[in-house]
């Protein structure tokens, strides 16, 4: 899987972009970074440069694209398929069922300043893992309480999130606890903007925990944790797509990492490794290309919870 033979870290210049483009980090990401170690600061400065400098590059053509079937990620390149590289990786996405034609394609390069980077066209399919096998069609993710506040926030609902794609289509959904035991059947209330892949299921019986504090932004080769129903899986993040500091649905936020689960597994939380209080993301499936690259991958947290307008908070 990719990571497993990259060079990883040693691959990103250990020192910062240019000015003009450290100029486009928004404020309350720079706060962020105070926190995060200076490996994993320059990852998310140079994220954000290869950012902008694609953009510039390829502005007319991501203007007139579906960006829930063609969009970038930004991280490191897969060493047994592609190169081994940090640079971009622009996904297009198929049907599953669509037999595929063409493996990675070597678009061009970016320069910054002396420094260039791979730009690389992968044509995937996502396959996401609801199985349609009752009960086992997803799996809950966190649970949240609206962000509202005061004395009301006491009679607010409160939520089991899930992978949208879990519950789509559905008003009603049977919740079971780990060991598959029916525990109540919940209604479908929250659902997040068109590409997010997150939504909320109300709930009675189930308490709510300790917060949960979402990453962002989500550095490369951060070590994270795939909880599903069949185990804990440890990976790492390989590549992300980049929101400069906006949690816009225009854009859907995307993290991959180089872990996958199972039919039944959408909806698990991904967090970090290193943190257990931080979540990092929703898994939604996993991402396959004819060339033999295969990673998961996941909805944003920070954007879910942004976009549905909640707190997410650990079960209990």
């Amino acid at each position: 899987m990719p990571l497993f033979n990259s060079t990883g870290i040693a691959l990103v210049p250990d020192f910062s972009p240019p000015n003009e483009y450290l100029n486009f980090i928004p404020g309350y990401v720079r706060r962020n970074l105070g926190a995060e170690r200076v490996g994993s600061r320059r990852l998310i400065e140079w994220t954000i440069a290869l950012s902008v400098e694609f953009q510039r590059r390829y502005e007319d053509y991501l203007g007139d694209a579906n960006l829930h079937q063609i969009f970038p990620s930004y991280g490191f390149l897969d060493p047994d398929f592609e190169q081994d590289k940090f640079g971009v990786i622009i996904h297009h996405i198929d049907d599953p069922m669509t037999p595929w034609d063409k493996s990675a394609v070597y678009e061009d390069n970016l320069r910054i300043g002396d420094i260039t980077f791979p730009v690389v066209r992968r044509f995937s399919a996502i396959v996401r893992d609801a199985s349609k096998m009752h009960p086992a069609s997803g799996t809950g993710t966190c649970m949240a309480r609206s962000r509202k506040r005061g004395k009301k926030e006491l009679n607010t609902p409160t939520w089991l999130v899930t992978a949208e794609h879990v519950v789509h289509g559905k008003d009603d959904i049977d919740v079971f606890d780990s060991s598959g035991r029916f525990i109540e059947q919940g209604a479908v209330d929250l659902t997040a903007s068109s590409g997010i892949d997150a939504a909320t299921i109300k709930v009675t019986s189930q308490k709510v925990g300790a917060r949960l504090h979402v990453v962002d932004p989500v550095p490369q080769w951060m070590d994270i944790e795939l909880i599903t129903q069949w185990g804990i899986m440890s990976g790492a993040v390989s590549s992300v797509t980049d929101m400069r500091g906006s949690l816009s649905s225009y854009i859907p936020g995307r993290v991959f990492i180089n872990v996958h689960g199972k039919g039944g597994d959408s909806g698990s939380p991904v967090i970090d490794k290193n943190n257990p209080d931080r979540l990092v993301g929703i898994y939604m499936g996993f991402i396959m290309t004819k060339s033999g690259i295969v990673e998961g991958i996941c909805q944003h947290a920070a954007q879910a919870e942004a976009d549905l307008g909640v707190n997410f908070f650990r079960g209990v």
